[in-house]
């Protein structure tokens, strides 16, 4: 029984060995002339290592063999700790040894390939991103990457381990290409990536360009021409990487970007810095120099046209380019003390070069034989660039913010002019009303004109305090002057306040104009009425007399203009209108009343009865011919007066009918009742007085009724 067990064992084992020799044939990965670049996921095997713990001699072990399994669609490594073997098995089939490279199309963080020799054993090499330069099997910063040789009819097997750090599962995607196919692959991505960046210089050169146009400003047409430069420079001295022009034509470029390299550096920096004023001594240097280096190249351009000899204008180049790296670090001391934000940008932008360029010529010269990568070269000038593009949006920034500064001086200094120009129209509309302009139909005093002058229909309000020159005999001209400042300070707002205005003070006396309805100075007068008992009660806490004004109301037409002279102007107004107003304002003395206005201003009150009135009679004034009715308006009185004024006022207008009518006894009936409940009514007690004389003496000869009042 045990040795048939054995017997079993034994053809499973072989059976096991053949299948995976079988396999293996089968993945052999056949090689020749015709096979130029192709992908080889199909002839990997693979094996995963959970632990990292397998080695070269571990994994190559034939007893370890069979645990390789084909490389599926499939397959899938989630866990990015894991290590990943892979095997490829290749074999030349044709007569002659070929170089290859294995490229990972799927960068790894490390990979390492053993290839199978027969002299040595095995040869190791290594690649990947955090492998360093000198240790790569092929130095190529950007391209994880390993090769080999295979002589004519030579087998190989490799041992590839790839290895990740970054938390990503490591991924297959392997490219097998004939060796000089992938240098051309490498010089055209580094031509690719050579022009990519003369593109970009290009576009900044173009933006650079525009932005010139749009503002005028020389600083972006230096900074253009400079990016510009570069480009040239980069396209016609790029090593083996140059974009290749006619060699004479080549030549002229090389000299003429670097000669504009250095040109428009120093303008540029000259116009970004300001150096005319940040150091005009600098600024005479550094244009002095500018002349000699076109005088120089033109001299250049002219020899080489002669002789296309170029070996004498490149020598002359670069030591000027020594020139120019020492008359840069010479403005830096300057820039540095002048302690300029500008200065800084373009120190930083400058010194980036030099340093860069240093390292590029230490590692050029000092670490490798040929020439680096010229990322050292590009990353300086991407720098410098960015660091340029940096100042250049400071100083456009700042700039704009010098435009705003001083266009807000600007707006300010007109507001303060535009205010100051209102305070002297505010000024000016305290002597001359803003509603007396319009009146005239002008915007402001600036157009005012001597004899300037309109007809209007307006309403004339007439206020003056009563024995004011009792009052102003007990106050010293001080306490006068704050008394009537005081006064007119209450009254003036009350007029505007209805649409009025103030024409004119005379002392206590007041004339204000009212353009519309007679309404308006009607509610003036009885608020004024009001307010002055309010006064009162305040000058009585202070034993100060009570103030008791009269006012008189009119309408009709008038002339509003500018009189005066030459030399001294002012709003007036000329016509009967404003002397009738005036008298019945003093007819408020002789009738005991508070507000008179006339029946013409009565007529214009589009609802009188909103307010108590009663009618005083027929007054003929001094300056008119005809009489006219007045009127007495007793809103502004106390409330008791009012009730008192309403409560008589029929047997008063009764008495006013009978006294018209020449029954003068029954007059004084009607005024005799209207005193038993009002013996303070002054109307009454005249009415009561002459109509009692009336029928004592009789009545005179051509008697009408009117109240003659001739003087003022």
């Amino acid at each position: 029984m045990k040795k048939t067990l054995s017997i079993f064992l034994l053809l499973c084992s072989y059976q096991l060995f053949f299948s995976q020799i079988t396999q293996r044939d089968s993945l052999l990965l056949r090689l020749d002339d015709t096979i130029k670049d192709t992908l080889i996921n199909s002839s990997l095997q693979v094996f995963v290592d959970p632990d990292n713990r397998l080695t070269i001699d571990s994994i190559q072990n034939p007893s370890f063999a069979y645990r390789f399994e084909r490389l599926s669609d499939s397959f899938e490594i989630k866990d990015p700790f894991h290590v990943l073997w892979v095997r490829l098995e290749v074999y030349n089939t044709s007569d002659r040894a070929q170089e290859w490279v294995v490229w990972d199309l799927i960068k790894s963080n490390f990979l390492d390939a053993w290839i199978s020799d027969p002299d040595s054993g095995w040869v190791h090499k290594k690649s990947g991103d955090y492998v360093a330069g000198r240790e790569r099997s092929l130095n190529r910063y950007h391209l994880v990457a390993f090769d080999f040789t295979l002589n004519a009819g030579q087998r190989r097997t490799i041992y590839i381990k790839k290895r990740e750090i970054n938390h990503k599962a490591p991924r297959l995607k392997l490219r097998l290409l004939q060796k000089h196919l992938w240098e051309i692959i490498d010089m055209e991505e580094a031509i690719v990536a050579i022009s990519s960046f003369v593109a970009i210089l290009l576009i900044m050169f173009m933006y650079s360009l525009m932005v010139f146009f749009g503002t005028w400003e020389r600083m972006y047409l230096y900074y253009s021409l400079y990016t510009l430069s570069i480009a040239l420079f980069i396209m016609v001295a790029s090593g083996p990487h140059q974009l290749k022009f006619n060699p004479i034509f080549n030549e002229y470029m090389l000299l003429i970007s670097l000669c504009g390299l250095s040109i428009f550096y120093f303008q540029f920096g000259r116009r970004f810095l300001n150096l005319h004023t940040l150091s005009p001594r600098w600024d005479s240097i550094l244009s002095k120099y500018i002349i000699l280096r076109l005088i120089v190249i033109s001299a250049q351009l002219v020899y080489l046209a002669i002789t296309f000899n170029t070996a004498h204008g490149i020598m002359i180049e670069l030591s000027f380019f020594l020139v120019d790296a020492v008359l840069s670090i010479l403005l830096f001391v300057p820039l540095i003390r002048s302690k300029s934000t500008l200065a800084w940008f373009f120190i930083a932008g400058s010194a980036v070069v030099f340093v860069f360029g240093l390292t590029y010529l230490a590692i050029s010269i000092l670490v490798v034989e040929e020439d680096p990568n010229f990322i050292f070269f590009f990353l300086a000038i991407i720098i410098e660039i960015l660091i340029f593009s940096l100042g250049l949006g400071y100083r456009m920034k700042r700039m704009e913010r010098d435009k705003l500064q001083a266009k807000e001086a600007e707006l300010q200094a007109k507001e303060e002019l535009i205010e100051e120009q209102r305070k002297i129209n505010s000024a000016f509309g305290r002597f001359v009303p803003d509603k007396f302009l319009s009146a005239l139909g002008y915007k402001g005093i600036l157009d005012v004109q001597l004899g300037d002058a309109i007809e209007k229909e307006v309403t004339v309000f007439f206020s003056d305090i009563r024995a004011y020159t009792t009052l102003a005999e007990q106050m010293t001209p001080q306490e006068n002057f704050r008394f009537l400042n005081a006064y007119l300070g209450r009254v003036g707002p009350i007029i505007d306040q209805h649409g009025g205005f103030v024409n004119q003070y005379y002392g206590d006396g007041i004339m204000a104009l009212f353009m519309d309805s007679p309404e308006h100075a009607v509610k003036t007068g009885i608020q004024i009425q009001q307010t002055l008992r309010v006064y009162n009660q305040e000058r009585k806490l202070k034993n100060r007399l009570p103030i008791r004004m009269g006012i008189g109301i009119h309408s009709g037409p008038l002339m509003m203009g500018v009189i005066g002279d030459t030399l001294r102007m002012e709003a007036g107004v000329v016509s009967d209108t404003v002397n009738t107003a005036s008298r019945m304002e003093g007819l408020t003395k002789y009738y005991g009343a508070s507000i008179l206005i006339s029946e013409s201003s009565l007529r214009k009150i589009e609802n009188p009865r909103q307010f108590n009135f009663r009618y005083l009679g027929l007054v003929q004034v001094k300056g008119r011919i005809s009489p006219m009715r007045i009127y007495e308006f007793f809103d502004g009185e106390t409330e008791v007066l009012i009730d008192l004024r309403l409560k008589t006022q029929e047997a008063f207008e009764s008495g006013i009918t009978y006294y018209y009518q020449q029954q003068f006894a029954a007059a004084a009936e009607a005024f005799t009742h209207v005193l038993r409940t009002n013996p303070t009514d002054t109307t009454a007690q005249h009415y009561l007085h002459t109509a009692t004389q009336l029928i004592v003496e009789g009545l005179p000869e051509g008697w009408t009724g009117v109240e003659m009042m001739m003087s003022k």
